[in-house]
Parts: structure tokens; sequence; C-alpha cells
């Protein structure tokens, strides 16, 4: 997909999800990185929606979580996987109020480094 398309892809797709959850998630600004869109919180960068997946960032307990779900981390350029990211199963996409729980928990995680 060439890259324009690619982006309106993601802007697209995260529109859509991004509708699904507003108010619920909290304070946010939206921005692009990656060629994806991104969702900054208080505690600095929680969302990505690349490629037409979403990603939230996780910690130990939420990273297991993803990975007993099959899921990945995000992977921008293929090769190197950012683990502070993992995509979200299709079971809490399609279920908006388990996605913004799931949006809450990742915006409420403090930046790496520092402690709660």
């Amino acid at each position: 997909m060439p890259k324009q398309a690619a982006t309106l892809h993601n802007e697209a797709c995260a529109q859509a999800l991004f509708a699904r959850v507003d108010g619920g998630v909290g304070a946010w600004r939206e921005r692009r990185l990656f060629g994806g869109v991104c969702l900054d919180g208080p505690q600095g960068l929680f969302c990505i929606v690349f490629g037409g997946r979403l990603y939230l960032r996780v910690d130990d307990v939420t990273r297991a979580r993803h990975e007993r779900a099959g899921m990945t981390a995000f992977q921008p350029y293929g090769g190197r996987a950012m683990r502070g990211y993992y995509e979200v199963p299709d079971d809490v996409l399609a279920d908006g109020a388990q996605l913004r729980q799931w949006m809450q928990a990742a915006a409420e995680l403090p930046r790496r480094g520092e402690s709660v």
C-alpha cells in the first residue's frame, strides 16, 4: 500500500476507534508518529494505530494479558519490536466497554522509569 494510502487508512481506523471511546479514556492529544496515529495522555504516549491495528502501552501485568490472547508487540518497520506496546485482541475491539477499560489502563501507566 502506498505511504499516503496507508496513512489515510490509519487515520480512518483511528477515528473510528477513538469515536467509540471518546470521553471514556480521559484527556488525550492525537498526533502522527511512525506513519500511524497515536494518542498522548497525561502520562505520555499510550495508544498507536498502525496498519489498521490498535496497540496499547503495557507493563508486566498487562503485557501478560496481551500475550495470553496471542497478541504481539508493535513492530512499526518489521524487524525490531517495541515491547512496550502490544496489539489489542479482536474481542476487546468488538466490545466498546472493554476497549475503554483497556485504553484507560494503558493511559494510566506511568512513563517508563517512573513509579506510581
